[in-house]
């Protein structure tokens, strides 16, 4: 299968010498097999690197995660509060609250969490739904949700809530935005006092 381009400043010879440590480029779908360790191929869809073992692609994109504050996006369905240290988003034990978290994908994100601590030990009903774009489209051009669901959580520990399912078709350059539920008074909430939002975590 042919790739689309070579990246070959200082090697030594034909870029079709396989043998040398190569820089390869083109979509994912179209790398070619793996059969010769030490060759690299860049994946120009996803910004993703990949390192040839020689029987596999092993990902090695220098990625970092990424925090944004639920500061960020605080409005006055939440309350500013702070907790030791952190600063926090809280989340009353009351009538549905939902805030807003803002950001952008430099790339496609292997997991998106939402952190939060309770005051509780029990359940937390949230829901999460988002818009997502690219520039020069309409802020709404996608968007995706995650229907009420009840997340077990305990007293006071640093908890994550995978949320990366209502991020689906997101692309690398996408702005979004993210609104997040809770409903204090379902039934299925027991927690029975407040939860703490500490933010959102992006990561590769």
């Amino acid at each position: 299968m042919a790739i689309t381009g070579f990246w070959t400043e200082g090697l030594v010879g034909s870029p079709d010498n396989m043998n040398a440590t190569l820089l390869q480029y083109d979509t994912f779908a179209n790398r070619p097999a793996a059969a010769q360790e030490g060759i690299f191929f860049f994946a120009t869809d996803t910004f993703r690197m990949y390192r040839d073992n020689g029987s596999s692609w092993d990902e090695v994109t220098p990625n970092q995660p990424i925090f944004i504050s639920a500061l960020a996006g605080w409005e006055d369905t939440g309350t500013l509060v702070s907790g030791g240290d952190y600063p926090y988003v809280k989340l009353a034990d009351s009538a549905i609250t939902s805030p807003h978290i803002g950001g952008y994908f430099p790339y496609i994100p292997g997991t998106v969490k939402l952190l939060l601590s309770p005051a509780a030990t029990g359940n937390v009903r949230m829901q999460f739904e988002t818009d997502f774009a690219a520039a020069g489209e309409v802020t709404g051009a996608n968007s995706d949700s995650i229907a009420y669901a009840d997340y077990a959580v305990t007293f006071d520990e640093s908890e994550e809530i995978d949320i990366t399912a209502a991020f689906t078709g997101v692309a690398i350059g996408d702005r979004f935005g993210l609104e997040y539920f809770r409903d204090g008074t379902h039934v299925n909430d027991t927690i029975n006092d407040f939860v703490n939002v500490l933010g959102l975590l992006i990561e590769p």
